[in-house]
């Protein structure tokens, strides 16, 4: 009888109290807009729409840490219809284009309508995420009434920079009213500690009339900066500018203008305009631009560096012909190697010499390459193939 007892008991309590592991379920629940509107609608309660995709790594950080946090599930449970949704499957590809979301993960807070109210991008600690979803309860700092005020007086400073805060967490687009901002203030204005942070965190294109004038006036923006901080934004509007245009192969907007980059004559700048070139031959494969560009700067640009040196001349292994430029990449090859040694570069160092007849070199590296894998046990069939095509010998 006591026996049956101590079972009862511990059965009891086994079924009362479970597992903190059986607790820790997912509140947001997988479901499309719609269904997220209706539920919102049932519970008079904002919407919490989180946008992911199968392949981010913080999306699943997010899932399986901060989401179940109990702090979190608490508060967003309360205050929110939560759901979830592959951006890149279904309509949920729908659903990214209407939110102009372009990184994951996203959270979308919405009224129960669907109307977009507070986004933020990324990944977050529990305590920082219970902070964002309070901003998003909280009018003064949703987006509908930041524009609003800021409608009401372009030229107000504290109403662009609240604006432009909340569009760079949203990572939504912030020109216009980074133009609309700047065109209510003269040059002698735009000379202040305030605009300065402003064009720091606002103005993206090296065209805009604010980073000329900065480029124009380095000595007060440095005096009211650092000359550190000042080089730094104008080498990030490069980017800005640029990468975008490198991305979709958009050559010809690319080059007109690249002309205002290179006119700023900033190493870091001029190293970037490199990089930028080499992408953008590459991506439209347009070999003898990649060859004319690697030729004239990669010793200049990467010369000590062994990953880029390594991916150059495998580019020329495999896409040029022209004799005299495959040896300057035999030699990048080769240094990529005394740089840090690697298998796969010794063989294409030695492939290269081999295309342009050095036998003794390509020998050597692919020796070299061998010895190096034989080191840690790894398969040197492709070194051993290459020895003999270079000696004849079985």
């Amino acid at each position: 009888m006591i026996i049956l007892i101590k079972v009862l008991t511990f059965l009891f309590c086994f079924i009362s109290f479970p597992l903190k592991s059986n607790a820790q379920t997912l509140f947001f629940k997988e479901g499309n807009i719609g269904e997220a509107m209706f539920a919102a609608k049932s519970a008079g309660k904002p919407i919490c729409f989180m946008g992911y995709a199968n392949w981010c790594g913080h999306c699943h950080t997010m899932k399986e840490t901060v989401l179940l946090d109990s702090s979190v599930n608490s508060f967003f449970s309360e205050n929110f219809v939560c759901y979830m949704q592959d951006m890149e499957q279904g309509d949920g590809i729908e659903f990214r284009r209407k939110y102009r979301i372009r990184s994951y993960p996203a959270f979308v807070f919405m009224d129960q309508d669907g109307k977009l109210q507070y986004m933020v991008i990324g990944e977050f600690k529990a305590p920082e995420f219970i902070a964002e979803g309070k901003n998003a309860l909280n009018p003064e700092k949703q987006l509908p009434t930041l524009k609003q005020k800021f409608d009401m007086d372009v030229s107000n400073a504290e109403n662009y920079t609240n604006f432009l805060t909340a569009l760079r967490k949203a990572k939504l687009d912030y020109d216009e009213i980074t133009k609309k901002y700047f065109k209510t203030q003269s040059d002698s204005q735009l000379i202040s500690e305030a605009n300065w942070k402003l064009i720091s965190q606002g103005v993206r294109d090296y065209d805009s009339r604010e980073i000329q004038f900065v480029m124009k006036h380095r000595k007060e923006f440095d005096s009211i900066a650092t000359p550190e901080k000042v080089n730094r934004k104008l080498v990030s509007t490069v980017w800005e500018s640029l990468n975008p245009l490198v991305e979709r192969g958009d050559t010809l907007n690319y080059f007109r203008k690249r002309k205002t980059g290179a006119a700023m004559g900033l190493p870091k700048s001029d190293s970037l305009i490199f990089s930028f070139d080499m992408r953008i031959a590459e991506k439209t494969k347009n070999w003898n631009a990649y060859k004319k560009v690697t030729l004239a700067s990669t010793d200049k640009y990467y010369g000590k560096s062994q990953f880029m040196l390594k991916n150059i001349a495998t580019a020329y292994l495999n896409n040029i012909s022209d004799k005299t430029a495959l040896k300057q990449a035999a030699e990048w090859a080769k240094k990529a190697t005394a740089l840090r040694e690697d298998y796969t570069c010794y063989l294409t160092a030695a492939k290269l010499f081999k295309r342009v007849n050095d036998t003794n070199s390509a020998l050597q590296m692919a020796q070299a390459g061998k010895d190096f894998a034989g080191k840690f046990k790894w398969d040197t069939t492709e070194a051993d193939n290459l020895i003999k095509e270079l000696t004849g010998k079985e």
